[in-house]
């Protein structure tokens, strides 16, 4: 199999796997090194797929297989949601509000069910504020109605 490899921001290849082993020994890639097989989903250091190296250790007349990629976590976009809205929540409606704190609870739930993804705290983050937002909007529209009703009823009064 043909593989690529990561040099100065540039992919190069295809080359052999002994191009990458000379790549390595002359100095011009590390162990650091990005490099990526045909088949394989992601890229990966070079260190993890190198004969002899700690993560590969050398068998001689083994085949050589590369270690699979492990998954970067992704961060959660109910998360996101709950903080977006969770910020708006207090100044724009009490329906923001409320949906910070349904989607801040949903993606909490996601977020233990499944390793690969991250945002447990943006969803806190937007579910707290969620209930703030909940809290002002409450005491604004008492505050509101209080007002609007002491104002009908002076109007009556001498009306």
């Amino acid at each position: 199999m043909k593989w690529f490899y990561a040099k100065d921001g540039q992919q190069t290849g295809p080359v052999e796997f002994s191009e990458i082993e000379r790549l390595y020994a002359a100095g011009q890639l590390t162990a650091e090194s990005m490099i990526w097989q045909e088949g394989t989903p992601n890229w990966v250091k070079l260190s993890t797929v190198l004969p002899g190296s700690p993560a590969v250790p050398s068998t001689p007349g083994a085949p050589f297989t590369p270690v699979p990629a492990v998954a970067t976590p992704k961060t959660n976009v109910l998360a996101i949601v709950s903080l977006v809205l969770g910020i708006l929540g207090p100044f724009c409606c009490i329906l923001l509000a409320i949906g910070a704190v349904v989607t801040g609870h949903i993606a909490t739930g996601q977020i233990q069910k499944n390793p690969n993804e991250t945002g447990a705290g943006l969803a806190k983050a937007g579910f707290i504020l969620g209930y703030i937002g909940i809290v002002v909007q409450v005491v604004w529209l008492i505050f509101y109605f209080t007002v609007f009703a002491a104002k009908v009823a002076e109007q009556g009064v001498s009306g």
